[in-house]
């Protein structure tokens, strides 16, 4: 039997930050661009700052995907709603131990957490790798089911 479910969870900052980061980049470009012919220390750093503040726009709004597919689950991030990157594979195998988190013991000293604040209706999971990886992540209810279901083995109370 395959499992094929997907989950997404939405930034916790609006659009416009992003957006905004990005026309203050292009500002940028064009000073740096206007400012190249006549000293080039200002049109290197104006090129600079355009380059920082390009980058975070896209560090700034970030979604979050999870896959889950006959048990593996996969995270992507998505940056500013356009580019994708997968964060973290999940193998069924691979996994020592799954609990129940608590929201005050979220986010503790070595734990890589593919959530952001977001969490309504959602319940968060703490896996443990045989990599010696912890990771954490928000689950909704019909995914939540399905990993009791297939991690039963590694699940801790």
């Amino acid at each position: 039997m395959e499992v094929i479910l997907e989950q997404f969870i939405p930034s916790d900052r609006p659009k416009r930050i992003s957006n905004m980061l990005k026309n203050i980049a292009i500002l940028f470009g064009v000073v740096a661009l206007m400012s190249i012919f006549g000293s080039i220390i200002i049109g290197i750093a104006s090129a600079i700052v355009c380059i920082i503040f390009f980058v975070g726009s896209y560090l700034v709004y970030i979604d979050y995907e999870y896959e889950l597919y006959n048990g593996d689950i996969t995270i992507t991030k998505v940056y500013n709603a356009s580019r994708r990157k997968i964060a973290q594979r999940i193998n069924k195998d691979a996994v020592r131990k799954v609990y129940l988190t608590g929201r005050k013991d979220a986010l503790k000293k070595g734990v890589t957490a593919y959530y952001n604040t977001n969490l309504e209706g959602l319940n968060i999971y703490t896996f443990e790798l045989s990599n010696n990886k912890v990771v954490q992540v928000a689950l909704n209810e019909e995914l939540e089911k399905i990993v009791k279901i297939i991690y039963v083995q590694s699940m801790t109370r």
